[in-house]
């Protein structure tokens, strides 16, 4: 049996991540989010080291008993007012359709769920609607569609709709 587990990029991970990002196809619409600038890999490395140093914006990897990476996946827009944040996960091509996707935001909402720094009440996941991957991974751990929000992405001329889930606290099914 495969043993997976959540860790901190290192730096042979941030290069390795960096490649992924740059030989995407279609990062746009995997990734809901309009890329605009390019940036190098000095430039991409100092974000990232950044990040890292932030503990309201958790960043990991997935790795299997190897420490081979497999995935990411991180925290960002933390909101103090609710207690809840965003997140945002990334699989690679040849790493899709084996079940990473799932077992990422399963460790992950483990991970801030259990977190007693952040207390979250609520972990929330967006996704553009063509992404028929990323919908299936969020439904098989729990998260729910609270809405759509109509034409509020915009790639290559062409608009899309996001689609807004989450998984309160309550909802966690932690596994001892």
């Amino acid at each position: 049996m495969c043993v997976y587990k959540l860790a901190t990029p290192n730096d042979d991970n941030i290069r390795t991540i960096f490649n992924w990002e740059e030989s995407e196809k279609d990062f746009n619409n995997i990734s809901g989010k309009t890329i605009t600038k390019r940036w190098t890999y000095e430039e991409y490395y100092q974000k990232m080291k950044e990040m890292l140093e932030d503990l309201r914006r958790p960043y990991r990897v997935l790795i299997n008993q190897s420490n081979e990476i497999l995935g990411t996946i991180k925290g960002y827009n933390y909101l103090e007012r609710n207690n809840s944040i965003i997140i945002g996960f990334y699989i690679p091509e040849f790493n899709r359709r084996k079940g990473y996707g799932t077992k990422i935001v399963n460790l992950f909402i483990d991970d801030l769920f259990s977190n007693t720094n952040f207390k979250l009440n609520k972990i929330i996941a967006t996704t553009v609607e063509t992404n028929e991957g990323s919908k299936r991974v969020l439904e098989k751990n729990s998260f729910v569609l609270e809405g759509k929000l109509r034409e509020s992405l915009c790639f290559d001329g062409k608009k899309y709709t996001e689609y807004y889930y989450s998984i309160l606290r309550s909802e966690w099914k932690h596994e001892e």
